[in-house]
């Protein structure tokens, strides 16, 4: 029928390097159907191909697949990623294209306009094995084809598809420096990936790597019950929380200098802080009960940290 299909927006972050601003599930869908993964529905004219998989299809109709196109947009900066004209040219194009359909959440908007090594790095450590098995989030190593793409298993989890994953990363890189916390937590994660977007590839190297660093004591110390609250009921594993991440993480990068005490006393901190992530606990509402705001953060931060140095 040629119907022609709404334009993909590439972004050259480089040369013969692209990002796709606009398009990405509309090419999945294509791959996917050639692929045999997917199968047509709801079609009102050509009734009769509804249900079929691309190798279902009759000859001519495959041929008159593969030789139709899709067209492309492609935004080409001047200069490198870190240029203000760079940065505010994405964000003009996305404030366009983010306004029909399913919008882009917060954190798929900060990746789209603030790219470079930071975000690469957020990126690649939201894949780490116990980062992903803290969070229920299906195993990278299992899931990420010879592509780099995702299988549907991990496609479809909520934490991946939507970036959240790499939000949760992000919080770590925001409140590492309790002095800092103020304001809404929507505009310090902004301002985090802004300032971030200006890091080359040594300082986001030096970043990640107290990530990494205060993500293994974490592992040292709880390790499978990371970031979990105390079971309730008849569970055996209690739920990942975002609030005692935030605590957990900042109080231990905090106290980065205390390391090796920190894990000689890792029997009793994690039983400690299994007691206050209780409900019936008078530190739960503290610790993670409380809204998500600059001054909970920075009391739960604090509230754990006093309690880590009073076992080491």
């Amino acid at each position: 029928m040629n119907v022609p299909v709404p334009p993909i927006f590439l972004y050259e972050k480089s040369i013969g390097e692209f990002e796709v601003m606009d398009g990405q599930q509309r090419l999945n869908a294509i791959i996917e159907f050639f692929d045999g993964a997917l199968a047509l529905e709801g079609l009102q004219v050509w009734r009769a191909l509804n249900g079929k998989h691309f190798a279902e299809m009759p000859p001519l109709v495959q041929k008159g697949l593969e030789r139709a196109t899709v067209s492309t947009l492609t935004l080409t900066p001047e200069d490198d990623e870190t240029n203000p004209y760079a940065r505010a040219l994405r964000s003009q194009v996305f404030d366009r294209l983010n306004t029909g359909g399913e919008k882009l959440n917060a954190q798929e908007l900060r990746n789209a306009l603030f790219g470079g090594p930071f975000n690469e790095a957020l990126i690649e450590l939201s894949s780490r094995p116990a980062f992903t098995n803290a969070w229920n989030i299906p195993s990278h190593e299992d899931h990420i084809l010879s592509d780099r793409t995702a299988d549907p298993i991990l496609r479809d989890n909520v934490l991946y598809k939507r970036m959240l994953d790499v939000e949760i990363v992000l919080r770590f890189f925001a409140f590492k420096d309790p002095t800092d916390i103020s304001g809404s937590v929507r505009k310090m994660l902004d301002d985090t990936a802004e300032s971030g977007a200006k890091l080359g590839k040594v300082d986001a190297a030096g970043q990640a790597a107290d990530f990494d660093k205060t993500l293994a004591l974490a592992v040292s110390v709880f390790g499978d019950e990371l970031f979990r609250l105390a079971p309730t009921g008849k569970r055996k594993r209690g739920s990942p929380s975002r609030p005692l991440y935030d605590a957990v993480m900042v109080s231990l990068y905090q106290l980065r200098t205390r390391t090796d005490d920190i894990q000689l006393q890792a029997a009793k901190i994690k039983e400690r802080v299994a007691e206050m992530s209780r409900k019936d606990s008078p530190e739960y509402v503290t610790l993670v009960g409380r809204a998500n705001t600059a001054g909970s953060i920075k009391e739960r931060i604090q509230l754990l940290t006093d309690e880590i140095m009073q076992l080491i």
